[in-house]
């Protein structure tokens, strides 16, 4: 089985983790990488891997775009396309989905070496190399009632009450969908779940290589539904395998779920 080296959270007693995004860093954060080499599956080589078994899923989706580096148009164009991809997807996998909304997307590079771009028109950001996930129970709820109160930085806000539906106990999740192509924010305090290497022996890690223009990889960064894959941790590796001497090029979209299904509030 092919070997990998990860980026693990290291963990230092009395610190907190965390870093500061588009603002100079306090001194009161600490991020720091702990390479750790894990075996690493050929996810094409499995069966049984989705979205309602894993939490991801490779998709074949074909798309019409002509620029990506064109904002507008992937706003416009990638935007409705990723939508209705989700929620047919996920209808199709027995969810009752009400509404399906992206509200950003990062192109990432490996020829660049920041990783974010917070909104900046035609600029691309380096590949996240440490493991994570991009929500957790705390930031979730948060950030769809951002959401919900102002739009983000492409101007698109979502069409729900936040109130009613974290009261209620209405399901939600937050879906990216990754597609190869040629936390201390400004407003807010973002959270997610990063991992350190005490464990990484059991953990499972999958891939698709060589992956086409024409498909794309979804996969669950938060889901308050406690009965299935919730959370897929995530990053970019080093693949020994692949071509170094060309660049490569992806395209992220990162989407809110809004599901016609009531969890029990506790």
């Amino acid at each position: 089985m092919p070997l990998a080296k990860l980026e693990y959270q290291k963990v230092i007693p009395g610190k907190r983790i965390g870093r500061y995004i588009d603002e100079s860093s306090q001194d009161d954060l600490w991020d720091i990488p702990e390479e750790t080499e894990v075996e690493i599956r050929n996810a094409r080589l499995l069966d049984g891997l989705s979205w309602t078994t894993a939490g991801f899923e490779l998709l074949h989706a074909p798309s019409t775009m002509k620029n990506f580096r064109d904002d507008d148009e992937v706003q416009k164009v990638y935007y409705a396309e990723v939508e209705q991809l989700l929620k047919d997807t996920l209808e199709k996998a027995g969810s009752k989905v009400e509404q399906v909304m992206v509200f950003d997307h990062t192109i990432r590079s490996s020829t660049a070496s920041n990783l974010n771009t917070l909104g900046a028109k035609a600029s691309m950001a380096g590949p996240v190399t440490r493991v994570h996930v991009d929500y957790n129970e705390v930031s979730a709820p948060k950030r769809l009632q951002q959401l919900a109160e102002r739009p983000g930085y492409t101007g698109v806000q979502l069409r729900a009450d936040a109130e009613k539906v974290l009261g209620s106990g209405q399901r939600f999740a937050f879906i990216n969908v990754w597609c190869s192509i040629e936390m201390v924010y400004p407003d807010r305090i973002g959270s997610r779940f990063a991992l350190p290497k005490k464990n990484s022996s059991a953990h499972k890690w999958f891939y698709y290589p060589e992956m086409k223009m024409e498909e794309c990889l979804m996969f669950s960064c938060f889901d308050s539904r406690q009965d299935g894959p919730r959370f897929v941790f995530h990053c970019a590796f080093d693949d020994q395998t692949a071509s170094s001497d060309i660049p490569r090029r992806s395209i992220e979209v990162r989407a809110i779920v809004i599901f016609n299904e009531y969890l029990m509030v506790r």
